[in-house]
């Protein structure tokens, strides 16, 4: 027990509070938020073990929330703060700013209790405060039976009415002199103070403690204690609303790291609880880390915890299938505007009744991506996670070059690894950490905290693997399924085809399904249909060997996926497969060939915009023809910026038009004829207006 001694009346504990701090008190909270409450107090070094990292009360391996909290980057860690403190230079001074502990409560299994006991509150001994004379030097207990409780002291002159419940709340007290008990337990369930802001230092200090005790003894660590006092569940019972000490301690974590340097991208996105995208791939990640299909390894697939910000905006590892921030970037640009945020409702089916936005008063008849009040939160997660949520795990787990994916990875932990393992030579000591790479995202140890020579041969195996998994990639799925802009077409090609088709009776769960088929078609291995040498696709998705990361390509992606329904042999295979109607057939084919017209005309117009920017160093060309080129382009810009006739001005920019097309012609055909064959067939030509084709 920490610094325990008699209160200052003199009294001892009459429940089994076996953790006991002194400090000073305050709260947060202003109108329509729910308060949080703190203790400043400080916990010498040698104690510091009695604070838990979040990983320490995660045992529900299914249970991604806290899996989120969990990550320490222990490398950095070491690195950085124990060099900090312990460098030992004369004349240097060091400082921690205050560890951030939560109070929780956790089962007998470890995992945390969504909600406190309900408070009891009594003043000098009497629990009924109806008609109670307020005198100075009094005390006014708070009690979260068994877990912890806050013993204050009146001071009517300098007082603070600090409480946050209403019995309580007439009582001004003296704020800096609070006792705070509580009843921790380190194995079973009881209390823990749990860490969310500082998990680095913890671990640096608690390194330090252990491994270089004399240069760290004097540290006394300053110590900010965090509870939710109205997170109890006699006020959930009466307000749904009333926020669980998890979603608050989420949004703690959230609101202190995103005013400093990003930790992760992919972390603040996560934990965030204030917009609709957050919500939608924290679910999707707790649906892949509970799949009993992916064994527990569904999160090795999905980069979630990323380190680098600017790599958490992309799939930056190898063995990835996807990338939150893919998923986030992808369901922000549909559903953030006004227009996007209406589609997002009609997909969620979201009965909003009179809603009202949190941040501007205003009645809407549309869910916005950000600002929703949190009556809406519990219903509106429970949407999420029967639509969009099973939508994605379909969309990136059930295709087949997905499939092949998830088997390759399964070889390397289950056959390359093992292997390297059973060899007992000098790379067998790697395997522990390539593992714990590919399963949990940890970094190969660096040249500090290993022997060079390990860390060399970690590296060489992990690059071995790499090579591997590509070659693996080329021959049993395709590279271009892991292209963020490709992802993002798939996403917008789900809810493009779900709007088009939910007044017909098709659900999310369906449409996926087509989706998924039409996935499978485009990546058949004979077809190549997404290959950078298509001349289809050069000058339009690709420029070389580079692909053009546009919103235009993801478009370009889409509409070239959704031609595929017009296609009536694999339209039928669709139809039959799924018992889809006649009705439902007719309209889908419609689609697809409107799709395919949309695709080739983005084309025709992208070719020729570049083949206008290009054309001085078209190696194709002749001397003749860029000459004419060169002349006709003149002419349109002289009497363009010069001529008083606009009949002039017309027929220099028809000229120089007319000119381009007829230059790209011949590369038009061969395009059109090559997605003839490949669509099987070819009345897609000009079925839309130029205004449908989309940028």
């Amino acid at each position: 027990m920490a610094d325990s001694k008699p209160s200052r009346r003199g009294k001892e504990n009459r429940v089994n509070y076996n953790y006991q701090k002194f400090g000073s008190a305050g709260i947060f909270a202003s109108e329509g938020m729910q308060p949080i409450e703190y203790l400043l107090t400080s916990v010498p070094i040698k104690l510091i073990d009695e604070l838990s990292f979040a990983r320490d009360v995660q045992s529900d391996k299914r249970d991604f929330d806290y899996l989120i909290q969990r990550d320490i980057d222990e490398e950095r860690a070491r690195k950085e703060i124990c060099t900090y403190l312990a460098a030992g230079e004369k004349g240097k001074v060091a400082f921690l700013p205050p560890l951030i502990a939560a109070i929780v409560e956790v089962d007998s299994d470890g995992r945390i209790e969504d909600y406190y006991p309900d408070c009891e509150v009594s003043y000098d001994g009497k629990t009924d405060l109806e008609d109670v004379t307020i005198e100075n030097d009094k005390e006014l207990v708070r009690e979260w039976p068994g877990l912890y409780k806050i013993t204050s002291y009146v001071d009517k002159k300098a007082g603070v009415k600090l409480s946050s419940d209403t019995i309580s709340s007439n009582f001004p007290i003296d704020i800096q002199q609070v006792n705070f008990e509580m009843f921790r337990s380190v194995s079973s369930a009881g209390g823990r103070l749990v860490v969310i802001d500082g998990q680095h230092r913890l671990f640096a200090l608690r390194y330090l403690i252990e491994n270089e005790p004399d240069k760290v003894s004097g540290l006394t660590v300053p110590i900010c204690i965090v509870h939710s006092p109205l997170s109890t569940k006699v006020n959930y019972a009466q307000d749904k609303n009333t926020l669980s000490v998890s979603s608050v301690l989420r949004r703690l974590f959230v609101d202190v790291n995103s005013t400093v340097e990003k930790v992760s991208g992919h972390f603040l996105t996560l934990l965030s609880d204030d917009n609709i995208g957050s919500i939608i791939c924290r679910e999707f990640c707790s649906k892949v880390h509970g799949e009993d299909i992916l064994n527990e390894r569904g999160l090795g697939l999905v980069e979630w915890n990323t380190k680098n910000h600017k790599e958490s905006k992309t799939i930056s590892r190898k063995h990835s299938i996807t990338s939150i921030g893919v998923i986030y970037d992808a369901l922000e640009s549909l559903f953030y505007s006004k227009s996007g945020a209406k589609t997002l409702r009609t997909i969620l089916d979201f009965d909003l009744g009179s809603y009202e936005l949190e941040d501007h008063g205003a009645i809407t008849d549309y869910l916005p991506w950000t600002g929703f009040d949190i009556s809406v939160k519990n219903s509106l997660k429970e949407k999420v996670k029967t639509s969009l949520v099973h939508t994605l795990y379909s969309l990136f787990f059930e295709p087949k070059v997905y499939k092949e994916s998830v088997a390759i990875f399964n070889e390397i932990l289950d056959v390359k690894l093992e292997m390297i393992k059973s060899e007992r030579d000098i790379y067998s000591e790697c395997v522990p950490y390539l593992k714990k790479y590919y399963l949990y995202n940890d970094p190969i140890p660096s040249v500090n905290s290993i022997d060079n020579t390990l860390n060399t041969r970690c590296k060489k195996i992990l690059k071995e693997i790499n090579l591997w998994h590509d070659e693996q990639i080329s021959k049993r799925s395709n590279q271009t399924a892991f292209l963020a802009v490709y992802q993002k077409s798939v996403i917008a090609g789900w809810v493009e085809l779900f709007i088009q088709f939910k007044n017909y009776g098709l659900s999310e769960s369906l449409v996926a399904s087509i989706y998924v088929s039409l996935i499978d078609t485009t990546f058949e291995k004979e077809r190549s249909l997404f290959d950078y040498y298509q001349p289809y696709m050069q000058d339009n998705v690709y420029i070389g060997p580079r692909i053009r990361a546009t919103k235009r390509t993801i478009n370009q992606f889409k509409m070239l996926t959704l031609s595929y329904l017009g296609n009536d042999r694999v339209l039928s295979e669709i139809c039959e497969k799924l018992s889809l109607s006649k009705e439902v057939k007719t309209k889908l084919e419609k689609v697809g060939k409107e799709n395919a017209s949309r695709f080739f005309k983005g084309l025709t117009q992208e070719k020729e915009k570049l083949f206008e920017k290009n054309y001085k160093h078209n190696f194709s060309l002749s001397s003749e023809q860029k000459r004419e080129l060169s002349e006709a382009e003149n002419r349109r810009n002289s009497d363009i910026y010069s001529s008083d006739d606009s009949g002039n001005k017309v027929e220099a920019v028809l000229e120089f038009e007319q000119l381009i097309k007829r230059m790209v012609i011949n590369d038009l055909k061969e395009c059109a004829n090559i997605l003839s064959v490949k669509f099987e067939y070819s009345d897609f030509f000009y079925l839309v207006d130029d205004s449908c084709v989309e940028e």
